[in-house]
């Protein structure tokens, strides 16, 4: 948890936007649609050797894994693949 907090405040850092908060909710936005997130990766990478790996794979197989994260000061959006205004 230590280490995805630090990881999203340095990714974040003159990206947030407390007065408007959908502004930069694209680079904010945590996807694993294709690949798995850059942001997942290196969280994985601090936690474990492996992980990354096993996490990329049981992501990637997932039958759920179209899933985007729109965080957002006081937001955090999901969308999966269902998702349908």
């Amino acid at each position: 948890e230590k280490v995805m907090t630090e990881l999203l405040r340095a990714k974040y850092h003159n990206h947030w936007y407390k007065d408007e908060p959908l502004r930069g909710s694209g680079y904010r936005a945590i996807s694993n649609e294709y690949s798995l997130d850059p942001i997942l990766d290196k969280a994985a990478r601090a936690v474990s050797h492996s992980l990354p790996k096993n996490l990329a794979r049981m992501v990637l197989t997932s039958n759920d894994r179209w899933l985007v994260m729109f965080v957002n000061p006081g937001e955090v959006l999901v969308r999966d693949r269902q998702y349908q205004e």
